[in-house]
């Protein structure tokens, strides 16, 4: 009802719900889950979302780990998500 949703409103704080949707539209576009080793933060600095992320990858024979780091700036959640996309050597979701 329209009085629940405006209690519920006043928990949303926009600035982290930003946040988490660079982090979440990065899983997203590495098409991974909870099993993929990826570790992102995002934060709002001034007019732009910064997006630090770290991404681990194991050889088929499980002999070698490989990390790729990646940091980028955009001014939405979207533009900072693909900017790390391509710095991870992901592809942009359609």
């Amino acid at each position: 009802d329209r009085r629940t949703l405006d209690e519920v409103r006043k928990l949303n704080d926009e600035l982290v719900a930003e946040a988490t949707r660079a982090e979440r539209l990065l899983l997203k576009g590495l098409g991974g889950g909870c099993h993929l080793p990826l570790g992102a933060l995002a934060t709002r600095s001034g007019a732009v979302i910064e997006l630090r992320a770290v991404l681990g990858h194991l050889d088929e024979g499980l002999t070698r780990a490989e990390l790729r780091r990646a940091c980028a700036v955009g001014a939405t959640a979207e533009t900072a998500a693909a900017a790390a996309l391509v710095q991870l050597g992901g592809s942009v979701a359609a």
